[in-house]
């Protein structure tokens, strides 16, 4: 465990503190310094990554927060290997958070260093595979080793494999996950799994007894979540969830005869019942719905898809089941520039010559170019004043990330329309 308490005072050490300088273009064009949902690191997100994926070899970080996704390993330091390894390193180096480990220490240490360190791909570049034009790509969650030719190391293949590596770890924490959450329909079965089963439990029980033996006597598809009495006992107010309209009218005379006072019942949406409950988002700060939104607007996949973010349902769902509010926040912004940007496949000419867009950061403006060579493709960055389009293309295209995920993302769009037609302000009392 020596070495994992080492990986973790060596996180804090790489930790890029440059994240609380980051500035966002408001509604006036103007750059402000990020306040409410910023999407910066805690301590407490650092020790739940510690926990959940690293081992008794040290850290084991996911690529796309590692600070350091990748590490060049010479074995050995003629010439052969130190060009074999700057060529990697310049191919790699705009895309990538890449180093080459050029310290004096022996191979055999700086492979066990990486391994504490959790740096997720580890590339060795030594003489005799180079005599064969090969080299070892090494990974950190697997340890498996892979020997690929010189020239398949290319930004393609590395994305592909950090990739994998990305998916094993979320794969592999949600199956842990899932098979130590619980749920208990009553107070002894919960007592029983916390005695006898270590992890997590669902436990949906408002705290009345009387009231939740009514719902199963009524046979009532609902959930209630909360109650509120007031404090001169002239009304008792029930929360309820339920995936349609409920005929409630039976069990609020029910209610009304056992605790002797008005009975009013209200439908919630999943929205509401989490901003009752309370939590913290997948930011580390607590829940939007909990501190200043007052009110839930509508949320879709497009915006998601205008800002670059993952379309896999898992990332852009809040703690509610539910499309994320914070997509809203920003959206205008993104739509302004997309206005006055090419797309992603649109044929450009740049002072370098005539390309194909790749990628582009919308904030800045600044537009990833693909030229064709004889050696592949080469890219470069430009900022979007200088560049040229000769043609452009449809923006709305179908990635592979949205193919696998079309299903779920579909039944999120699906469930944002029915709460809209179930939440009319479903109340009623006697």
């Amino acid at each position: 465990m020596n070495k994992l308490y080492r990986g973790i005072i060596r996180i804090f050490q790489m930790i890029n503190y440059s994240i609380y300088k980051r500035k966002f273009a408001n509604r006036n064009n103007e750059l402000e310094y990020c306040y409410q949902t910023s999407w910066g690191a805690t301590t407490r997100m650092i020790g739940a990554l510690i926990m959940v994926h690293s081992d008794d070899q040290g850290l084991v970080l996911p690529p796309k927060i590692a600070p350091r996704q990748i590490v060049i390993i010479p074995i050995g330091n003629n010439e052969e290997v130190t060009n074999a390894c700057d060529s990697i390193y310049n191919n790699l180096k705009d895309k990538f958070k890449i180093y080459i480990d050029n310290s004096e220490k022996s191979p055999g240490f700086k492979f066990a260093e990486a391994e504490v360190n959790g740096i997720p791909l580890r590339i060795e570049v030594g003489a005799r595979d180079l005599e064969q034009n090969k080299v070892t790509l090494a990974r950190r969650d697997t340890f498996e080793k892979i020997q690929v030719n010189l020239n398949e190391v290319t930004i393609e293949k590395i994305e592909q494999i950090l990739e994998m590596i990305q998916n094993n770890l979320y794969n592999k924490a949600k199956e842990r996950r899932d098979k130590f959450t619980y749920t208990a329909t009553n107070l002894e079965e919960m007592n029983k799994i916390i005695e006898t089963q270590p992890g997590f439990i669902k436990a949906m029980w408002c705290g009345s007894a009387e009231c939740e033996e009514k719902i199963k006597e009524h046979k009532l598809n609902m959930t209630l979540t909360d109650v509120e009495c007031k404090f001169d006992n002239s009304k008792m107010l029930f929360y309820f969830t339920a995936d349609g309209r409920v005929d409630f009218r039976e069990l609020v005379r029910d209610l009304a005869a056992i605790y002797r006072t008005r009975i009013e019942l209200r439908q919630i949406g999943v929205r509401d019942e989490v901003k009752r409950i309370g939590g913290n988002g997948v930011c580390g700060r607590e829940l939007c719905c909990c501190t200043f939104l007052n009110d839930f607007e509508t949320v879709s996949i497009k915006m998601a898809k205008e800002q670059n973010i993952s379309l896999n349902p898992s990332k852009i769902s809040g703690n509610c089941g539910r499309l994320m509010c914070c997509l809203k926040y920003e959206n205008e912004v993104y739509e302004d520039k997309l206005k006055h940007l090419p797309n992603v496949g649109a044929i450009v000419k740049t002072e370098d010559g005539v390309g194909e867009v790749d990628n582009i950061e919308i904030l800045k403006e600044q537009l990833r170019i693909k030229f064709k060579s004889e050696d592949g493709y080469t890219y470069k960055k430009y900022d979007a004043k200088d560049v040229k389009v000769i043609k452009d293309v449809a923006r709305e295209q179908i990635d592979e990330e949205e193919i696998q995920n079309k299903k779920e993302l579909e039944e999120l769009e699906k469930l944002e329309q029915e709460d809209k037609k179930v939440l009319g302000g479903e109340k009623n009392g006697i």
